[in-house]
């Protein structure tokens, strides 16, 4: 009696010191993909504050956390996982007056390829293009999708 006791006891306080998970959303923190038919769908998440990283024609990209997480939900937007090939970059030429200016390009995060002259070579997401024109800068996009092969 006194073993099947000791069993119990310790089969009851395993299962109290056990926590349990929390299941699994569609909208979890991190990057997620989401589908899109219409641009008015693009306008209510762009409003909503969503950090859009990449916008194709047909999903978005988006850096989803506590805060964005809860706009999604509140817009019956239902992310998925996003995959490295969903993460495309465009392939741009930035032009720009200065090492200080040029200094401003890098600190906002782009891949810096080339620099020659007053005009860099940067591979960046749409997010990256959204901060450049704030800043004031311009910049004409060579490649739509910078990881394509060239045409011969």
């Amino acid at each position: 009696m006194g073993k099947f006791l000791l069993l119990f006891l310790g089969a009851l306080a395993l299962g109290a010191c056990r926590q349990q998970q929390p299941a699994a959303t569609a909208t979890q923190s991190g990057l997620r993909k989401i589908p899109y038919t219409d641009s008015q769908t693009v306008e209510q998440i762009r409003q909503s504050g969503v950090k859009i990283l990449v916008q194709q024609p047909d999903y978005l990209i988006v850096y989803s956390d506590s805060t964005s997480v809860q706009a999604l939900q509140s817009l019956s937007v239902t992310p998925q996982s996003a995959t490295e090939a969903d993460l495309v970059q465009r392939l741009v030429q930035i032009h720009f007056n200065g090492q200080e200016q040029l200094q401003k390009i890098v600190d906002l995060g782009v891949d810096l390829w080339h620099v020659e002259g007053d005009s860099a070579t940067v591979r960046v997401y749409d997010l990256h293009l959204e901060k450049l024109k704030q800043e004031g800068f311009t910049y004409r996009i060579l490649k739509m999708d910078a990881s394509a092969k060239e045409d011969k």
